[in-house]
């Protein structure tokens, strides 16, 4: 049941089918996160009424977690090539 609601809820994300693929264009962490954190457990029931104890929310907890641990880019950090070459090329003239 669990794989099922996850599989129809990432599918939904379009994080399942298609697969996606680099250099993910249209994706960002904090989007991703986002929806991940929007996954809902589905809940059951045994035969006596007492409700089932597995859920998504512990692997949901972690997956969120990792992405606030990811370290990206910083933009500041790289340098435009094409204006530094023509900043240190000797003029003419």
């Amino acid at each position: 049941m669990l794989l099922g609601a996850l599989t129809k809820q990432m599918n939904n994300m379009g994080i399942l089918t298609p697969k996606p693929v680099a250099p993910f264009s249209g994706f960002s962490l904090e989007e991703l996160q986002n929806s991940i954190k929007s996954i809902r457990t589905p809940k059951w029931c045994f035969k006596n009424h007492s409700e089932h104890p597995c859920s998504l929310d512990s692997v949901i907890h972690e997956v969120s977690d990792v992405i606030d641990r990811a370290q990206g880019l910083v933009l500041s950090d790289f340098v435009d090539r094409a204006e530094t070459a023509t900043d240190t090329a000797p003029r003419q003239g």
